[in-house]
């Protein structure tokens, strides 16, 4: 138990650096809120981790519990553990992060298993863009009903009556 917890200290604690990469850090998924936001250990603290890029089903809208369990799928292939490419903080506070579980990167993960919309908004991905466009026409996951509400629009609907 004692050599687990220094191993995954030592993980946590060691940036991780590629030829041209912005610095990352390694984390430990503690909790997965919904298909776009988890909470993890990093060697900075508690963080709590919103996805860059895309946006995802809120948990009381059509598919966000589907989504939810996607990403924790997706986090729990990667024992945990998370590589999380920093980018900025939202106006909530959270750390606004590209992130990768097992090799996979989660966001486009998110987005071509028809989990998450490309968030047009804050991003130009062409990357995204055809994996969103994808999934609508291979039907899956949200896109399997008929015209999906985008969670920025479920979003306002919950706040203006």
């Amino acid at each position: 138990m004692a050599v687990s917890l220094i191993v995954l200290l030592i993980l946590l604690a060691a940036p991780s650096h590629g030829p041209g990469a912005e610095p990352s850090m390694r984390c430990m998924v503690l909790a997965v809120l919904d298909g776009d936001t988890f909470v993890a250990a990093c060697a900075t603290g508690r963080v709590t981790i919103r996805l860059a890029e895309v946006d995802a089903p809120e948990r009381d809208q059509p598919f966000g519990r589907q989504a939810r369990e996607h990403l924790r799928r997706l986090l729990e292939r990667g024992g945990g553990l998370v590589t999380v490419l920093p980018r900025t903080r939202d106006r909530y506070g959270r750390l606004v992060a590209a992130a990768r579980a097992a090799g996979r990167e989660l966001g486009p993960a998110m987005v071509a298993a028809g989990m998450a919309w490309h968030y047009r908004r804050y991003s130009r991905s062409q990357r995204l863009r055809a994996l969103e466009e994808a999934a609508r026409r291979e039907g899956k996951g949200l896109w399997s009903r008929p015209n999906p509400v985008p969670p920025w629009r479920w979003r306002r609907r919950r706040i203006r009556p």
